[in-house]
C-alpha cells in the first residue's frame, strides 16, 4: 500500500531485479524455519524474529514493486520528475536500476491490449499522491511500455514472483500489509498484456492465481488489500474472456466477500481517505461485465449493483465515483439479464436522480445520458424510471441545472434523451397520469422561446 510503502525505504539500489526475487523467495520459505529453529522456546525473541520478518518481506515487496513501476529504478517517477529530472527518453542500453520517465501519466482502461491498463480511475491506486489523468474521461493513452521493464518481466521473473505471491495469498499467518502489498506487485505486473497472460496461465499445482485470492478472501481483509485484489481482477478481466471466465467460475470466493468488504468500509473510514475503493470496485465490475452475459449473470446473483446504488446515495462530492458507477451499470444494461436485474432495483431512478443532483461535471452527466439512451430501448427499465420520478426530474433537471453555462450543451441531450424514454406508451402513461401539465406547458414554452428566437433573427 502507499502508505506501508513510504514507511519501508528501499535499500538495495544496486541489486538486481531478479536477485532481490531470489532474496524475497529466502524470506518467505527459508527464513521461517531457521527463526522457529534458533528461536524455539524463546516466545519473546520468537515474536521479535517474525516482526522482523515480516518488515523484511515488505521491505523486498516494496523494493519490487517500486522497480516494476518505475523500470529498474526503486527512485518514484513522480518523485524524480518534482525534483527537476528530465522526461528525455533514457538509452536502451543503460543500466538496469536507472529510472525510466514518463510524462503521459498512468493508463486508462480504454488503451489496446499491447499497452498497459488498469480500472477506470485506479491507474494510481497504489500510490494516491501521484498525478493522475480525471477518471471521468477515460482517455487512451499512447505509451510506449519501457524495454527494460520488458526485459524485468521475463519468464523466470513472472513465473516467480506469481509463485511467491500465491504463497503470500494462501499463507494464514500473512498480515493484511503484506497480502496488500504483494496484491499490488501482481496488479502493477497485470497491467501489461505479457503479464495478465502469464498470470491467466499460472498453477501452482491445481491452484491458479485468481483461485489464490478467493482462498485469501475467505477472511476479512483490510481496505487496501481490497482495493489491490479489485485491480488485479479488473485488469485480468481487461479486454480478455480467459481472466473474465476464470473470475465468473470462482465468483462465489470472489464477488461475495468483496461485496462484503464495500458494504462494511464504513466501519473503517481512515482506511480509505480517498475513496479509492468506491471509484475501483465498480471499475473492476465494468471490466468484468463488459459484453459477457455470464458475467452479469454472476454479478447480480451476488447483488454488486445494489452495493453500488447505495453507495451512490451516500456519496455527495465525488464525481469519479458516480462516473464510475454509471459506467458499471452502463455494462449491466446491455444484456437481457441486467436489464431483468436492474428493472428490479428500487435504487435505481433515485440513484440516478441523485447523480443529477450532486454532480458538478459535465462529464458524468453525459455519461448518464449515454446510460440512459442504452435504456431506452429496454421497455421494462423505462418503465420502472418513469415510476421512480426520473422522467419529471429530467425535464425540471433540464430547465435548471442544464440551463448553466457549463451543462448549456447537454441540455439538447437532455431533451432527446427524454423524448426517446417517452416514446414508451407505458412510461408515457405514468409520467402523464403523475403530472400531465408539467411536460404540456415544459414542451409549449420551450416552443415559444425557439419560435421568439427564430422571428429576432
Amino acid at each position: 500500500m502507499a502508505t506501508a510503502a513510504a514507511a519501508h525505504l528501499p535499500t538495495s539500489n544496486n541489486v538486481c531485479f531478479a536477485e532481490l526475487i531470489v532474496r524475497l523467495d529466502s524470506l518467505l520459505t527459508l527464513r521461517p524455519e531457521e527463526a522457529r529453529a534458533e528461536e524455539e522456546g524463546d516466545e519473546e525473541n520468537d515474536n521479535q524474529a517474525q516482526v522482523q520478518l515480516e518488515n523484511d518481506i515488505n521491505l523486498k515487496l516494496t523494493e519490487l514493486h517500486l522497480r516494476l513501476k518505475n523500470g529498474g529504478s526503486i527512485h518514484d517517477r513522480g518523485l524524480a520528475a518534482n525534483a527537476g529530472a528530465s522526461a528525455a527518453v533514457v538509452d536502451e542500453e543503460d543500466e538496469e536500476d536507472e529510472a525510466v520517465e514518463d510524462s503521459q501519466g498512468p493508463s486508462s482502461a480504454t488503451e489496446g491490449t499491447t499497452g498497459s491498463v488498469d480500472c477506470i480511475g485506479c491507474s494510481s491506486a497504489e500510490d494516491e499522491n501521484e498525478v493522475c489523468p480525471s477518471p471521468i474521461q477515460a482517455k487512451v493513452k499512447q505509451k510506449k511500455t519501457s524495454l527494460r521493464s520488458t526485459r524485468l518481466m521475463n519468464h523466470d521473473n513472472t513465473t516467480a514472483i506469481l509463485r511467491l505471491c500465491v504463497l503470500i495469498f494462501t499463507k494464514d499467518s500473512s498480515t493484511n500489509e503484506t497480502l496488500a502489498l504483494a496484491a499490488q506487485l501482481i496488479a502493477e505486473m497485470c497491467r501489461e498484456h505479457d503479464g495478465r497472460k502469464m498470470a491467466l496461465q499460472y498453477k501452482n499445482g491445481d491452484l491458479t492465481l485468481i483461485q489464490s485470492l478467493g482462498r485469501m478472501l475467505r477472511l476479512p481483509r483490510s481496505t487496501e488489500t481490497c482495493v489491490q485484489t479489485c485491480r488485479i481482477i479488473g485488469n485480468l478481466c481487461f479486454d480478455c474472456d480467459q481472466g473474465r471466465q476464470q473470475v465468473i467460475t470462482e465468483a462465489q470466493h470472489i464477488l461475495g466477500p468483496l461485496v462484503k468488504a464495500f458494504e462494511n468500509r464504513q466501519e473503517n473510514k481512515n482506511e480509505d481517505p480517498g475513496q479509492r475503493l468506491p471509484v475501483i470496485f465498480p471499475g473492476c465490475l465494468f471490466n468484468l461485465c463488459n459484453e459477457t452475459p455470464k458475467a452479469v449473470e454472476a454479478v447480480a446473483r451476488y447483488h454488486c449493483a445494489d452495493t453500488v446504488l447505495t453507495n451512490i446515495l451516500e456519496t455527495r462530492t465525488n464525481d469519479a465515483v458516480f462516473n464510475s458507477s454509471i459506467l458499471f451499470l452502463h455494462s449491466m444494461v446491455e444484456c437481457e439479464m441486467g436489464v431483468e436485474h436492474l428493472s428490479r432495483c428500487p435504487m435505481l431512478p433515485q440513484a440516478l436522480i441523485h447523480v443529477l443532483d450532486y454532480t458538478t461535471s459535465p462529464e458524468v452527466c453525459s455519461t448518464l445520458f449515454e446510460f440512459l439512451r442504452t435504456c431506452s430501448e429496454a421497455p421494462a427499465i423505462v418503465l420502472h424510471l418513469a415510476k421512480g420520478g426520473l422522467l419529471e426530474y429530467l425535464l425540471t433537471h433540464m430547465n435548471d441545472k442544464l440551463n448553466s453555462e457549463a451543462f448549456r450543451q447537454l441540455r439538447v441531450t437532455s431533451c432527446d434523451i427524454l423524448v426517446i424514454l417517452l416514446a414508451h406508451d407505458e412510461a408515457m402513461q405514468v409520467a402523464f397520469e403523475k403530472d400531465a401539465n408539467l411536460y404540456i406547458n415544459t414542451f409549449l414554452g420551450t416552443l415559444i422561446v425557439i419560435f421568439c428566437s427564430k422571428r429576432e433573427l
